[in-house]
């Protein structure tokens, strides 16, 4: 047995060192391939959420941009077709309009009270199916031009519907600056949802 092991020793040693360096090398690039896998798989994952989210955004984009086309008669209802939003989803677009005009227009708004419910608002009170109204009471500040840049934003926009009050103060301590609260009416359409 003693002659066997001394005719094969090389093979005996060659197998050591392989097994050796077996144990030294396979092991981390194992790791290394199941850590790839793992983020191969998360990166995969964060890709298909991007596409969804993606493919919403561009549904969202070409709803409002069949809702910016200007009708021939005066405003419109702002209208969400081909997606289920809730009543008050429905007016995130037209918030944003809103909040884009005070914007470009220069004045601070202070505050903003949404009303779902607006008692004294006809579209409401006739509980009409898929039509949902919001009224916006913002509280801003501004000069006047400010304040007139941001009342023709409003009323440019054919989506921005009803102007339901408006009251100004001069501010005490400078008699340029106005503080103003307005009463903004919005109207949506949601197919398919009811009030």
């Amino acid at each position: 047995m003693f002659q066997i092991i001394k005719d094969n020793i090389l093979s005996l040693i060659i197998v050591i060192v392989v097994i050796a360096l077996g144990f030294k090398y396979v092991p981390p690039e194992v790791t290394k391939a199941i850590n790839l896998a793992k983020s191969t798989s998360i990166a995969k994952q964060e890709l298909a959420q991007k596409e969804n989210n993606a493919s919403s955004l561009r549904a969202q984009a070409e709803a409002a941009a069949r809702a910016k086309v200007p009708p021939k008669d005066g405003k419109k209802i702002y209208e969400l077709e081909g997606a289920q939003f809730s009543a008050e989803a429905s007016f995130a677009p037209l918030f944003e309009i809103v909040l884009s005009i005070a914007q470009n227009s220069g004045i601070k708004i202070r505050s903003i009270d949404y009303n779902y419910s607006p008692e004294n608002d006809p579209v409401f009170a006739a509980h009409l199916p898929e039509y949902n109204v919001c009224e916006l009471r913002i509280q801003a500040i501004g000069s006047y031009a400010q304040l007139q840049n941001f009342f023709k934003g409003l009323m440019k926009d054919n989506n921005l519907n009803y102007l339901a009050e408006v009251e100004m103060q001069p501010w005490e301590k400078d008699k340029t600056i106005l503080i103003t609260n307005v009463k903004i009416r919005l109207y949506t359409k949601t197919p398919g949802s009811s009030n």
